[in-house]
């Protein structure tokens, strides 16, 4: 917290806690199409307990470029 503000990390922590203390105990939980990066979110998911098993990757391909063939 600061000057009185929480922050992004400490308000998703909250969030996911709140959300996850209702699972049952043995029942799985997944975070699907999250992106890896610059998502302060995945550190949230992490300190909860849940690992990057796959991740999604963004790819574009510019007009100019030639398509292989």
């Amino acid at each position: 917290m600061i000057d009185g503000v929480l922050d992004a990390e400490a308000i998703a922590d909250t969030l996911l806690s709140q959300l996850l203390s209702g699972v049952p105990e043995g029942v799985g939980v997944r975070a699907v199409h999250i992106p890896a990066t610059g998502a302060f979110f995945t550190a949230s998911l992490e300190r909860a307990g849940l690992v990057p098993t796959h991740e999604l990757l963004y790819m574009e391909l510019s007009l100019t470029d030639t398509v292989p063939s």
